[in-house]
């Protein structure tokens, strides 16, 4: 009788603790989610339809952009400056999101907006030209609002009138959030995830090792923010070529990882990296210069393996500025 009794009193622990289980991850779940249409939200009305008036509900009072252009503020005031001179400048908006992750509290999305220049924008004449502005964008989410914003993007090239620098990202078959299809990936996996793009970034950026570029890249691996004008290969080829170029340019290269968010085959990093610029990079001779670049980029894996990798940054400042 006690035997059956024990028996009993098992099973239904074992039931309570599956259903505690199922519950907690279904919470999980429906956070995760409810941040991400947070992020997209003050994406979609701040803007794509310029609501600046947004930024008081959807972003907390010690909010921080840790991306704010050069010699700007941390706070929100470049971006709401921006904005409300964008969409009195440029006409025809469409916006479009194509990846959304999250994982704890961060979310990471990746966006484009195209546009045409029918007005004054920041002393510019209106030049008449359709633009396409990528970017990818990180926030950390609390109760519901945003309090820390990182963001690379072309908009700093449409500041300064460089329109045919800025080129449509290529994309891929079913290039529309919600596109995480392969959500089903386990904690190891994802973890395992995270560790091949870290690796990757800091064998081939920081070390220079293109000997073992197998090891991380996928057969048929794809870069959709490879440069339209052809200079450098879409392929694991043009990763290689850049690799080379920026270590011929430049020396004393570390690379910091900030942020890395993973959900399901995609993952999100943050990187940091600074160097000196020593040699020749892109027609500019040696100056001596230290430099610092932020990156942010998207990757999605399988097997193991980078199949498709976006990638947004401040190098083009960064060489203007050499």
């Amino acid at each position: 009788m006690k035997k059956a009794v024990y028996i009993i009193s098992m099973s239904m622990i074992s039931c309570l603790t599956t259903i505690s289980f199922a519950q907690t991850s279904k919470q999980k779940n429906m956070t995760l989610e409810n941040n991400k249409q947070v992020f997209i939200k003050f994406n979609r009305e701040f803007f794509g339809n310029g609501d600046t008036a947004i930024a008081k509900v959807l972003l907390t009072e010690t909010f921080v952009n840790h991306t704010p252009p050069p010699n700007a503020p941390d706070d929100a005031s470049p971006m709401i400056k921006f904005t409300s001179e964008f969409h009195k400048g440029f006409s025809n908006i469409h916006f479009e999101v194509h990846e959304v992750v999250a994982e704890g509290n961060k979310v990471a999305l990746r966006k484009t907006m195209t546009a045409t220049n029918t007005g004054p924008f920041f002393g510019n004449a209106p030049s008449g030209k359709t633009v396409t502005l990528n970017s990818i964008e990180i926030a950390i989410i609390k109760d519901g609002k945003i309090t820390d914003y990182w963001a690379k993007n072309d908009y700093m090239q449409a500041l300064l009138g460089n329109w045919a620098a800025i080129e449509p990202e290529k994309k891929t078959k079913n290039d529309k959030y919600p596109s995480n299809k392969n959500n089903t990936e386990s904690n190891a996996a994802i973890e395992k995830n995270k560790q091949t793009v870290i690796k990757f970034n800091t064998e081939l950026f920081e070390l220079a090792n293109t000997d073992n570029l197998k090891e991380f890249l996928a057969n048929g691996f794809a870069n959709h923010t490879a440069p339209a004008n052809g200079l450098l290969d879409d392929r694991a080829n043009g990763v290689i070529q850049f690799a080379s170029s920026f270590h011929k340019g430049f020396s004393n290269i570390k690379v910091q990882i900030d942020e890395v968010i993973a959900e399901g085959d995609k993952v999100v990093l943050f990187k940091t990296v600074t160097a000196t610029h020593t040699g020749e990079f892109m027609d500019k001779t040696p100056t001596g210069k230290a430099i610092t670049l932020h990156v942010i980029e998207m990757d999605i894996l399988k097997d193991g393996k980078i199949t498709d990798q976006w990638s947004r940054n401040d190098l083009m400042l960064i060489v203007q500025g050499l």
